[in-house]
């Protein structure tokens, strides 16, 4: 936004920057449904096309209004915009947990399953691999389970079903076996060429 103000107008940043940041706080956030200044402040902006608009609609009155009302009028505001707010954030999280519960895959883990854990590296928490197998000892709530690690730090290791994968061992290949009992190899020297028999 601020290249394009820039580029358009011909003006440098440090001019620019104020009326930009002006325009994001007073824009109505999508999932809160309000604006930053409105749930900071209570009220909406009055910028120059809105005080415009009020001269021409009423005559300016000299008259003050009372501090102790003004207050009041300001919690009540507030308060009511928290609300509207906390409500539209609830409706938009709703919205989102439908929106990705439509693609998401359910995973369940039973005791005495082998899983592969998510762990980070010893000296670098930053950065993880999936280790194991371990055994799943315990189903703690709908997402959490505990997992058996003898190799790590504790012998017991909580974790959430996104740590977690099913571990599924290579089944034994039937073929291969086969053909590795039936084929046998020899090592020859060079200098018995001349011995060679076929088999």
């Amino acid at each position: 936004m601020l290249k394009k103000r820039c580029l358009e107008n011909d003006t440098g940043w440090n001019q620019a920057l104020p009326y930009l940041l002006l325009a994001m706080r007073e824009v109505p956030n999508k999932s809160l449904g309000l604006s930053p200044l409105a749930l900071v402040f209570g009220d909406e902006v009055r910028g120059p096309l809105k005080v415009l608009k009020e001269c021409l609609l009423k005559e300016h009155s000299s008259a003050s209004k009372d501090m102790l009302k003004s207050v009041t009028d300001m919690k009540g505001k507030l308060a009511a915009c928290w609300k509207m707010a906390r409500e539209s954030f609830r409706s938009a999280q709703e919205r989102m947990k439908q929106h990705y519960d439509r693609n998401a895959n359910v995973q369940e883990f039973y005791p005495g399953d082998k899983v592969l854990v998510l762990l980070p590296f010893q000296g670098n928490p930053l950065r993880a691999k999936f280790s194991g197998p371990y055994v799943v000892l315990k189903r703690l709530g709908e997402l959490n389970y505990i997992v058996a690690t003898p190799d790590g730090r504790r012998s017991q290791q909580l974790c959430h079903v996104n740590m977690l994968k099913l571990y599924r061992g290579r089944k034994p290949n039937p073929v291969c076996e086969t053909v590795a009992s039936v084929c046998t190899f020899s090592f020859v020297h060079e200098a018995d060429e001349d011995t060679i028999s076929p088999p």
